[in-house]
């Protein structure tokens, strides 16, 4: 994190990675989640500090940088295997952890040909189910943690599995 913004601007990450941002120049930064949730905040950094968090579940984490106004984000995405049997269950992971009190996972699917997304499992507060394709095709599952009290979100960030 610079004056100039962060870099890179986006960055991918899998179920329980810490990520980690180091402010390389200027000022005071302050880098805080900016999906409405409160979910993380620096507080104030200067030039050399290092700032770092856990994203256990699956969705796409806006960030800013306060004294800047420079955006990033972590895309999270869900787990699943990399190929399915029609009939057999696989395990499909929204999260490496429960959600903290007040949150929920909310969890969609689209079946090929279907080119939509449908609600799977909504108000979840386990961190994975079991899901039986009942057809060869596509099948792509996404996921978002989501606070009850706010009516806040993250976006969805899609996994595909043939």
């Amino acid at each position: 994190m610079s004056e100039t913004g962060f870099d890179p601007t986006t960055a991918p990450a899998i179920q329980g990675d810490t990520i980690g941002w180091t402010i390389v120049s200027g000022d005071s930064h302050r880098l805080k989640d900016r999906s409405g949730m409160a979910l993380f905040d620096s507080g104030t950094l200067a030039a050399g500090s290092s700032f770092q968090y856990t994203f256990n579940s699956a969705g796409t984490y806006p960030v800013t940088d306060r004294a800047t106004r420079a955006t990033s984000s972590v895309a999270v995405p869900v787990a699943v295997p990399s190929t399915g049997k029609t009939g057999k269950p696989l395990l499909v992971t929204w999260s490496a952890a429960a959600p903290a009190t007040g949150f929920v996972f909310d969890v969609q699917i689209r079946v090929s040909p279907d080119r939509s997304f449908h609600d799977w499992l909504v108000g979840q507060t386990a961190t994975a189910a079991t899901y039986v394709p009942a057809t060869a095709g596509t099948y792509a599952f996404r996921a978002r943690l989501r606070c009850v009290s706010h009516r806040r979100s993250l976006k969805m960030v899609a996994t595909e599995l043939r």
